[in-house]
């Protein structure tokens, strides 16, 4: 398994993003690829989508959550990853980091060698988006200017 840590700052309260996150059935709106996310009961989900392998559909269980603190869960398909998301908060902001495992033979074949760059470059937009659809999201202070 090879494995990626990314981070992002997000100007918002961790209980915010921590819900965010665990909204599974919005991954679409910031994940490429992902299509569906259907929960199945018992932190287990349905997810399809094209990942650069084609179109697939696959399971994903969370195996802990801890509310404002961490997610980690697991793939079960043939593709396998695992990941955890950690949340921290500092002065009313939110530190995540993503960690994420993955197997790279499930990697397309045109990431070539540079399969940790290409995943690794794919997730830093992926928590871009997230990001931005957290902080847009925010009741924005009273008196505060519109951008």
């Amino acid at each position: 398994m090879a494995n990626i840590e990314r981070t992002v700052e997000i100007e918002a309260p961790v209980t915010a993003a921590y819900e965010a996150w665990m909204r599974f059935e919005a991954f679409p709106e910031f994940m490429d690829g992902v299509q569906r996310v259907e929960h199945l009961g018992d932190g287990a989900m349905r997810w399809t989508g094209d990942l650069g392998f084609g179109r697939e559909t696959w399971e994903v269980h969370v195996l802990e959550a801890i509310p404002d603190l961490l997610v980690s869960w697991e793939s079960t398909s043939r593709r396998r990853t695992a990941g955890t998301a950690s949340f921290s908060s500092e002065q009313g902001h939110t530190h995540l980091k993503l960690t994420l495992s993955y197997d790279p033979e499930g990697v397309p074949a045109n990431a070539g060698a540079d399969h940790r760059e290409v995943m690794a470059a794919r997730l830093d937009r992926e928590l871009r988006q997230f990001k931005e659809q957290v902080e847009s999201s925010q009741p924005r202070p009273a008196g505060a200017a519109q951008t």
